[in-house]
């Protein structure tokens, strides 16, 4: 992980603190050990594959002990809208909002995943990105 890590920083000539896993492969034991012995400072890799939601039921961020890394939450991914659930633009519309008021009524903190691939054609999922955007701004949001 370490070498992967030096790697990209070298080709972008910048540091990478933050990261997450592909497909979000994540073990209590061994994740943020690994992480934070290449580098890495954050993960937001804490969440679920198939489904919207809160994987340790809040919205909080969280340090590590054992590692010192950074837990912040995954709670929606493009998929989560378009895969693995047959909604209606209205109905992903209200997913979305739904996520983001509980959020912002918690004061939590969380991540949101949008694959790069999904703004080709071939998925032409970039409007539904477009639209989470102007949510959140119109919601306060701070973004990253």
């Amino acid at each position: 992980m370490r070498r992967e890590k030096e790697t990209i920083e070298k080709a972008l000539g910048q540091k990478i603190i933050t990261c997450r896993q592909h497909w979000l492969r994540f073990s209590f034991s061994q994740t943020w050990e690994a992480q934070a012995k290449a580098g890495l400072k954050n993960d937001m890799t804490l969440g679920f594959n198939d489904r919207p939601g809160f994987r340790n039921a809040a919205a909080v961020s969280m340090i590590d002990k054992y590692s010192g890394m950074k837990i912040i939450p995954m709670v929606l991914m493009d998929s989560h809208l378009y895969d693995y659930t047959n909604l209606s633009e209205e109905k992903r519309e209200e997913m979305m909002a739904g996520i983001l008021r509980e959020l912002l009524e918690t004061g939590g903190e969380a991540s949101i995943i949008w694959h790069h691939r999904v703004f080709h054609s071939d998925y032409n999922w970039g409007a539904g990105y477009h639209r989470l955007l102007q949510k959140m701004s119109k919601m306060g949001f701070e973004t990253v």
